[in-house]
């Protein structure tokens, strides 16, 4: 019997399944990541990897534990992973971080490096993350005052600068934005995102075969 080829989900709270800031989370059916398996199949064991806060490699003063840099090669060496999703930049926009897009960008290329480097036989695909919406009702009352007022401008930028990266490296490239709506909070994904991005991620990890 051949093994099935592991896919790594490794992102921030859109890939852990937040639906609303601090509240709730999607139920385990209704996750990309879950939909994502159900339409690669069993030739294919998807791994969610997903932390809310998690950025690329800052740590968070007020949140311990969610530099991604610090976590990725253990994890990648744990799940010895043939393809790998990496969904990250979002939470690098805070204020407290003072980045901007390209700097994000830029720090993103380390996870390609190594894994080049140590992992070279693994297919890396690059997800450019959903455009922050800063006119959403729980936006506007919790989060105005995390990032800053050029916050929208510099995710739209975001979504530039990753794809140029994963161009840079001839990586596999993806943008969410096509297939995600905010929610309530601007920041992670409305109802029927899920399942829509899922399905055009098994369509390009597929492709990439």
């Amino acid at each position: 019997m051949t093994e099935p080829k592991v896919v790594l989900c490794f992102g921030d709270s859109n890939t852990f399944g937040r639906k609303i800031l601090r509240k709730t989370r999607y139920p385990r059916a209704e996750r990309w990541t879950t939909y994502l398996q159900g339409n690669l199949g069993d030739d294919y064991y998807v791994i969610a990897e997903g932390l809310g806060g998690r950025t690329v490699d800052r740590e968070d003063p007020e949140k311990p534990f969610r530099k991604g840099l610090d976590y990725f090669g253990p994890c990648v060496v744990s799940h010895e992973p043939d393809v790998v999703v990496i969904m990250l930049g979002s939470n690098d926009l805070k204020v407290v971080f003072n980045k901007n897009a390209e700097q994000i960008a830029k720090s993103l290329e380390q996870y390609i490096d190594y894994l080049k480097m140590d992992f070279p036989r693994t297919k890396i695909l690059i997800v450019s993350p959903m455009i922050i919406d800063p006119t959403k009702p729980i936006y506007l009352q919790e989060l105005a005052t995390i990032f800053d007022e050029e916050k929208q401008r510099k995710s739209v930028q975001l979504v530039d600068e990753l794809q140029k990266i994963a161009y840079k490296n001839k990586v596999y490239y993806l943008d969410a934005n096509h297939y995600v709506r905010a929610g309530d909070d601007g920041i992670h994904w409305g109802e029927g995102s899920n399942e829509k991005f899922a399905e055009a991620l098994a369509k390009k990890i597929e492709e990439m075969e």
